[in-house]
């Protein structure tokens, strides 16, 4: 009996020092680990980002004090023995209160996108015609993407460049592909039509083009084109189409769109 409470003793203490000294015993996800941000397609850690302590010795914390734009912080969250999930926090200082969240949730190979924002109504009445007090601020999940697009339209430098599968810009100039019932994929065989929405790009010298790649007649109902992919012209499961004005005396704005296609709805 004494030999089996020794041995029940050890245990405890034993789980005792590896819940409180070893665990997580992953915890590899620092700077290091940007290589494979960059495949999966999580934000790295920048040069602005620095490390910071954190109260949960189940997570890792960078953070930009200065930032009042774009990309100010990352929270890494470890299980017992791996990683579990890694979030990137934005803000625009354009939107007072408004900041935007994307989570890659490392067991599910998945993301999921967020917006805290103003709320509108503070205040609503109930049933029973009393007054009710709303929280001030309002989260929502995003699809990618409308998240992108928020992201897109964060005050950055004069000639940044951001990409995204639906939507590019260069300096002050901007395209995004809108496909017919906010599609975010093609299906091979199935036609979908599609429209190339541009902020200062002029259309007359706008051109669309790639494989499946078809103009619409009329354009009655807001939609130019119709894309209906094809296999043996996709590049790694994508249809590649690309966008160009021409420009007099200067660089074309040029874009090449890798969108996904899947086999079937």
């Amino acid at each position: 009996m004494k030999k089996r409470t020794n041995i029940i003793l050890v245990i405890i203490i034993g789980g005792y020092f590896l819940f409180n000294y070893l665990a997580p015993f992953n915890k590899n996800h620092g700077i290091e680990f940007n290589s494979e941000r960059l495949k999966i397609g999580i934000p790295e850690i920048s040069d602005n980002l620095k490390q910071i302590e954190s109260s949960d010795k189940y997570e890792t914390v960078w953070y930009d004090e200065k930032s009042k734009n774009g990309h100010f912080k990352k929270i890494v969250e470890y299980g017992f023995f791996d990683t579990k999930t890694e979030t990137d926090y934005y803000e625009n200082e354009k939107l007072k209160s408004t900041f935007l969240w994307s989570k890659y949730d490392f067991r599910n190979k998945s993301f999921k996108y967020f917006i805290e924002k103003p709320n509108d109504k503070l205040v609503s009445a109930t049933k029973s015609g009393n007054l009710k007090f709303e929280k001030p601020t309002i989260i929502e999940e995003l699809s990618k993407k409308v998240f992108e697009k928020h992201i897109s339209e964060i005050n950055e430098p004069k000639n940044t460049e951001f990409e995204s599968e639906f939507f590019y810009s260069k300096a002050d100039k901007k395209v995004e592909m809108v496909l017919e019932n906010n599609a975010e994929f093609l299906v091979i065989g199935q036609p979908t039509k599609a429209n190339f929405v541009t902020e200062n790009i002029d259309n007359q010298k706008f051109m669309v083009y790639g494989p499946g790649i078809k103009v619409n007649q009329g354009d009655k109902d807001g939609f130019r084109f119709t894309i209906t992919p094809i296999e043996n012209t996709l590049v790694n499961e994508k249809l590649e189409i690309q966008v160009t004005e021409r420009i007099e005396n200067g660089e074309n704005f040029t874009h090449k769109f890798l969108v996904p296609v899947k086999t079937k709805t």
